[in-house]
């Protein structure tokens, strides 16, 4: 019976339960972070919501996945693709925000050159009186708190801990794919509640689950997922004015914009992320992380998901370990 629950070769519990004791973490977290700050949130409305609302979000998946980590896992929370005390980790966050907006540029030319984009302002507020700077700075700090918290969650721990739990049944690469089709997967189905989602967006996005992964994947480290995550995010809704996920853009903006053309193109008013253009620009940005790291590792490897209790990733040229079964 206590195989069903404990990898004795690897003196953790097996794949199954870490997954659900991070998930039951979580839940914990959420509740007790949401009620600490909820007078925040009641003391300053609206923007008090909002700050309330990245500081619990962040919190609680970065908390969770360390938890789980030192309790489950026996490692620490930067083997999971957080090595931030590394130089190389902050040069691929400087390539992950670059990408981003080279991506979302290419999106929003090819449509205006269609004439599928107006620009109807420049520079604009949602609320009057709010300088257009300030107005940004909620949404800066909002798409990065999504970005930390679903790499950190679905690159950083699922992706590791599925591949992990395949060792000794599939092949390195075959590992690799699996867990990045599920945990891509997973990241898609929690957006089909977003406003305006089809099922076409939620196939789209969990494409772009596999985008990030692919990231994740060749470097071992999830700074370039999160920068490219969080800057397209934020080109996307404050700098472009299209819809993110099917959400509106909050704060303020560079461009309002009124779009048109046909929703299998353009992804209507879920966002470029269900549409063929958005498709486009996934290809692309498969491409350049593709053609980085092949620059800055002098050959393509994969890593990040091999078990070794609290040992650093390797951030380029040194091949991973191949970590005992799961079984």
């Amino acid at each position: 019976m206590r195989r069903l629950f404990w990898n004795a070769t690897e003196r953790r519990p097996r794949t199954f339960w870490r997954l659900t004791g991070q998930l039951l973490i979580l839940v914990a977290t959420l509740m007790l972070l949401d009620e600490l700050t909820a007078p925040l949130a009641t003391a300053f409305p609206g923007h008090g919501a909002a700050l309330a609302e990245t500081i619990v979000g962040v919190l609680a998946f970065v908390l969770s996945v360390g938890l789980a980590g030192r309790w489950l896992d026996q490692r620490p929370l930067a083997d999971f693709g957080l090595h931030v005390l590394a130089r190389p980790w902050w040069r691929q966050l400087v390539t992950g925000l670059c990408v981003g907006p080279l991506l979302m540029s290419g999106i929003f030319l090819f449509e205006y050159l269609l004439g599928y984009v107006e620009i109807v302002e420049v520079g604009y507020v949602i609320e009057p009186g709010v300088p257009l700077a300030a107005s940004i700075l909620i949404p800066i700090g909002l798409y990065l708190s999504i970005a930390v918290s679903e790499e950190v969650l679905f690159r950083g721990y699922y992706l590791r801990n599925l591949a992990e739990g395949m060792a000794g049944k599939l092949s390195l690469p075959a590992r690799a794919v699996v867990a990045a089709l599920i945990s891509s997967a997973l990241f898609g189905l929690t957006h089909a509640g977003n406003p305006a989602a089809t099922w076409i967006s939620t196939v789209y996005l969990c494409l772009f689950g596999l985008m990030f992964a692919l990231g994740y994947l060749l470097t071992g480290q999830l700074a370039l997922p999160i920068g490219l995550h969080w800057s397209w995010n934020l080109f996307q809704g404050n700098v472009f004015g299209f819809p993110v996920s099917g959400k509106a853009v909050d704060g303020g903006g560079i461009l309002r914009i009124t779009q048109t053309g046909p929703d299998w193109l353009t992804g209507g008013s879920f966002g470029p992320e269900a549409g063929a253009a958005g498709l486009g620009a996934l290809a692309a940005g498969c491409l350049m992380i593709v053609l980085y790291c092949r620059q800055t590792q002098g050959r393509l490897q994969l890593q990040g998901i091999s078990y070794g209790c609290a040992r650093p990733e390797p951030l380029s040229g040194q091949a991973p370990e191949r970590g005992p079964a799961d079984s």
